[in-house]
């Protein structure tokens, strides 16, 4: 391995970890916490609740959190994917796979360890599942993009 690949497979593994770090912080904010965290981003979009009743905001708020655990772990599954990607020389299957299998295990370990030992947050399965949607997404996403690369590539390299 070159030192330019070395420097970009750890660089990827540094985002990988630094993503970790970021979903742990949060699961380990008490209720009250995160409950701050969903109400400044419900403040920020919807500007005049005044038409919305207590049963939307409730649904408001809990969209928000689940937004929250998807968009994250796309983050994961697009960086895990990545680091995978540019660390290994495997098959995009076997990278998603990788992927797929670590982030996994990270989020049932977040869901049911970290968040089930802070104060006032409550383990769901289905935050785990939506988690998994999201570590599949971001992998998609990256494994999309560098099958568009490689496409290009070899047109560039033929013509």
């Amino acid at each position: 391995m070159n030192r330019k690949k070395i420097f970009i497979a750890i660089f990827s593994w540094i985002l990988v970890f630094l993503t970790l770090l970021m979903i742990t912080k949060f699961s380990l904010e008490d209720d009250q916490k995160s409950t701050d965290s969903s109400d400044q981003i419900f403040d920020s979009v919807i500007k005049d609740e005044t038409s919305l009743n207590k049963d939307d905001i409730k649904a408001a708020h809990r969209f928000i959190r689940k937004f929250a655990h998807l968009g994250i772990y796309m983050l994961l599954g697009f960086c895990l994917n990545n680091a995978f990607f540019v660390s290994f020389d495997l098959k995009n299957f076997f990278n998603g796979c990788l992927t797929i299998f670590f982030g996994f295990a990270f989020s049932i370990f977040d869901e049911f360890i970290i968040q089930g030992s802070t104060q006032g947050r409550t383990p769901m399965f289905t935050d785990v599942l939506i988690d998994f949607l999201g570590l599949l997404i971001g992998a998609l996403i990256l494994t999309a993009f560098v099958t568009f690369i490689k496409k290009i590539s070899k047109k560039e390299i033929s013509n």
